[in-house]
């Protein structure tokens, strides 16, 4: 697996942890990431929820994923599933996951501001394990706030703007001098079974 798989992972914890502080108008990355079906369709777990994942266009970096979280009843037999499409794709160096907000966030976390925006991630990876890191809100709103990114800072993120060319290279250019990503806590996925 490649750091493809890291995407996935983060795309999940994004889901499932409400990880949706720093969006993009567009999607983060400069082109599509082929996807290889054997090394990302199947369930996936990380210690808390597991996800299905099944490769929709392997050669523009489409992957379904499935969530299924156990819902809160007495019986705690039932799951929920909701599905949306990760799309993954690179800069120069980075891999990220884009989910469109509307499809992937838990609805009282989507408003008129951002549900036609992208949650984003960063992915790194290895075989059947896949680490996510989420962008870390207090770099990018200073960042936006002092013209390094182009933006909307909001109560609770920041909105970036631009070409998804433009967004990526900044970010890309910018994590080498500043702490992006939220290193300390990231979401480990491992992958319990193919498909």
């Amino acid at each position: 697996m490649n750091r493809i798989i890291q995407l996935s992972l983060l795309a999940l914890t994004i889901a499932l942890a409400g990880c949706t502080a720093v969006v993009s108008e567009n999607m983060i990355g400069m082109q599509p990431v082929p996807v290889n079906p054997g090394d990302w369709d199947g369930l996936w777990y990380d210690g808390e929820g597991y996800l299905h994942l099944k490769v929709k266009d392997a050669a523009n970096g489409v992957i379904r994923v499935t969530l299924m979280d156990p819902e809160e009843n007495d019986r705690n037999d039932e799951i929920n599933r909701r599905s949306f499409d990760m799309v993954l794709r690179k800069g120069q160096s980075m891999v990220f996951g884009n989910m469109l907000m509307k499809e992937a966030a838990d609805p009282e976390l989507i408003s008129k501001d951002n549900e036609n925006t992208y949650l984003w991630f960063l992915l790194e990876t290895r075989k059947n394990q896949a680490t996510a890191f989420c962008p870390d809100t207090k770099p990018f709103k200073t960042l936006t706030g002092e013209g390094k990114l182009n933006g909307k800072i909001l109560e609770d993120g920041v909105i970036l703007t631009g070409s998804s060319g433009e967004v990526t290279s900044r970010i890309e250019a910018l994590a080498g001098e500043h702490m992006l990503f939220e290193w300390r806590t990231p979401f480990t996925f491992t992958r319990l079974t193919c498909n």
